[in-house]
């Protein structure tokens, strides 16, 4: 399939505006969910015409079996592991599936 045509920097930039958006409009939202997460990124994907199919429960799936093989403790994602680290994650997850 190729290269993704978004960068890192770029797609935490839009996450970062969509969850702003999100947080305005629903105002009892606090806490982000990984679920929540990938469905952002994938909504992102969708409406900037990223060369990536996926849906969010497949990138969910891909997320979540790479955080538990991290086998971190709470206090060590919490410590370690923000937006930026996250987006990180994921964005290489959609570059092995886009290859």
């Amino acid at each position: 399939m190729g290269k993704l045509n978004i960068t890192e920097e770029e797609l935490l930039d839009k996450y970062n505006v969509s969850i702003d958006n999100l947080t305005d409009e629903c105002d009892w939202i606090t806490h982000i969910s990984g679920q929540m997460v990938c469905t952002t990124i994938v909504s992102i994907l969708i409406e900037n015409n990223i060369n990536c199919l996926i849906n969010s429960d497949k990138l969910y799936e891909l997320y979540d079996s790479h955080i538990k093989s991290l086998n971190l403790e709470d206090g060590e994602w919490q410590e370690k592991y923000g937006v930026p680290e996250i987006i990180k994650i994921i964005y290489k997850l959609l570059e092995n599936i886009s290859e």
